[in-house]
């Protein structure tokens, strides 16, 4: 029983997603700090283009809560982005240099072909971070990645929907020159 994964999208659709990241640093191999970033995001379908890819108009409000050995937790507002760009079908971007969100770019992106229960597969993506106020770089600065996905079946939740599981993996690491 295999399904053919898309992403749909109709003009007018909105969502909101409320994600938490729980991360450790390291640089150079030590462990720099701890940090839990929580983001709010508001999301509408501005128009779907010829090919079936959505424009979406986003808003991105950040925060994070960082907690470096021997120093008390801060909080820090990180900011409020505003980004316009179009997925298509399969989950990739198309987004202007101009901006900083999301963070997290070509994640999940399906495959072409129909997947079964246990199918793996790969596809690259990249982190694009704003390292305008630490290192003055004016546009995002981009880290790629390979992620590692595995579809996993599906759950059915309390009110009776059901949803399909795409585990998703990737570690980041950058060496600088």
């Amino acid at each position: 029983n295999s399904e053919v994964f898309r992403f749909k999208y109709n003009k007018g659709d909105a969502y909101r997603i409320l994600s938490t990241v729980n991360e450790d640093v390291y640089l150079n191999g030590i462990l720099s700090h701890n940090a839990q970033i929580v983001n709010r995001i508001s999301t509408e379908v501005q128009d779907v283009t010829e090919n079936n890819s959505g424009i979406h108009s986003s808003r991105f409000m950040t925060t994070e809560l960082t907690n470096k050995s021997g120093q008390n937790k801060t909080l820090n507002w990180e900011g409020e982005y505003f980004s316009v760009f179009t997925r298509d079908i399969y989950g990739k971007y198309t987004i202007s240099e101009e901006y900083f969100m999301p963070v997290v770019r070509n994640v999940p992106i399906f495959p072409e072909e129909d997947i079964k229960i246990g199918d793996k597969w790969t596809a690259e993506g990249h982190e694009a971070h704003d390292l305008r106020l630490s290192f003055g770089i004016k546009n995002p600065f981009k880290v790629p990645f390979t992620a590692n996905y595995t579809y996993e079946g599906t759950i059915q939740k309390e009110d009776g929907t059901k949803l399909h599981v795409i585990k998703a993996r990737y570690n980041l690491q950058f060496e600088s020159p």
